[in-house]
């Protein structure tokens, strides 16, 4: 393979190991909106006590899921 057909290939390689990156972190990132939605509706539905809810432990674990899939550092 000539150096000229490499490096178009290798910066696709490298473009769609990026894009894989951000899919999966943007999935992390909706799953804990999804929680965070969920525990909404389950209080909405009285199936959580209305003054309880900001301490369910599932809400503070969604938080935090959707921090660290926004604050870990890319990898190079």
């Amino acid at each position: 393979m000539s150096d000229r057909c490499a490096t178009p290939m290798l910066e696709a390689r490298v473009l769609a190991a990026f894009h894989q990156a951000c899919a999966e972190r943007a999935l992390e990132v909706a799953d804990g909106l999804l929680s965070i939605l969920e525990l909404i509706a389950r209080q909405r539905d009285g199936e959580l006590d209305p003054d309880g809810a900001l301490e369910e432990p599932a809400l503070g674990d969604a938080y935090l899921a959707i921090a660290a899939a926004v604050r870990r550092p890319r990898e190079h």
